[in-house]
């Protein structure tokens, strides 16, 4: 049976591992299995084919939506994304006992840290000319861009962007590079 997992914040789904596939029973139902993030697992019987497959397209669907930028505001990747690196962040300012006297300080720290992974993501290419170089690291390279984007996240939190405040700035941003693209920036 093919799986996929969804999260959502908005409850709509739910976290949900979904398990698409059908059991024809000799009554003549169909079975839908769920289990969900905590093990827990529920079927859901319908009385024919065609109710089960609507629903599983509107599941499809929602699923498509979840990483979808253009979606309304709470849906897509990143709110999740951002959530969770709030989560994080909080259990490191309380494992570790971590504060700042300011926003200012502490988006200086994120900064330091987002160069100093950039710098770690650097050194997965052949930049050094000088030394035998022996091409791209890409597992290394995705794993330091990820590190990238854990502070990217922080500071976006820090900062208080929404989700739909970073695509309007993004694209704003898009545009003016464009332009400079093709004008004598």
């Amino acid at each position: 049976m093919p799986e996929f997992s969804l999260n959502t914040q908005n409850g709509e789904i739910g976290d949900l591992r979904v398990k698409i596939g059908t059991s024809l029973f000799p009554e003549g139902r169909y079975d839908f299995s769920v289990s969900q993030e905590d093990g827990e697992e529920a079927d859901i019987e319908f009385s024919d084919a065609e109710e089960l497959f609507i629903f599983a397209d509107k599941l499809r669907k929602r699923a498509v939506e979840l990483m979808d930028p253009e979606c309304e505001e709470g849906t897509g990747a990143l709110p999740v994304l951002l959530k969770e690196q709030e989560d994080l962040d909080q259990l490191i300012r309380n494992e570790r006992d971590v504060s700042w006297e300011s926003k200012a300080a502490e988006l200086n720290d994120l900064t330091t840290a987002l160069g100093q992974e950039v710098e770690e993501l650097r050194n997965t290419t052949d930049w050094k000319w000088w030394s035998e170089n022996s091409g791209l690291k890409e597992e290394e390279a995705k794993e330091e861009l990820i590190d990238v984007f854990f502070f990217a996240l922080s500071a976006a939190n820090l900062l208080g962007l929404s989700t739909g405040e970073i695509l309007r700035l993004y694209k704003n941003k898009a545009v003016t590079n464009r332009e400079r693209v093709q004008g004598d920036y």
